[in-house]
């Protein structure tokens, strides 16, 4: 099962510079591509990142311990890959 986790750059910044650099999530998080949404008048820059089941709920434990931040757009995006 295929995830996509969608999440602001500022916050994936913060999950990737506090990810060890020799762990299987890191690579997982350098997978991602740039997009860009209009939200109002303005351009947000976010990160989206096409991992499987096992690599989200990796990066979710992770996550949990070292960027608070990031736990609920890979929540999210879990929740909506079982859906």
């Amino acid at each position: 099962m295929n995830v996509l986790i969608e999440m602001s750059a500022e916050v994936y910044d913060g999950l990737l510079d506090k990810c060890d650099q020799s762990c299987a999530e890191y690579y997982t998080l350098t997978k991602a591509n740039i997009v860009f949404r209009w939200k109002e008048d303005r351009q947000l820059k976010l990160r989206r990142i096409l991992c499987d089941l096992n690599e989200a709920t990796r990066l979710l434990a992770t996550a949990s311990r070292i960027c608070p931040a990031a736990v609920p757009y890979i929540e999210k995006a879990i929740a909506a890959a079982r859906d």
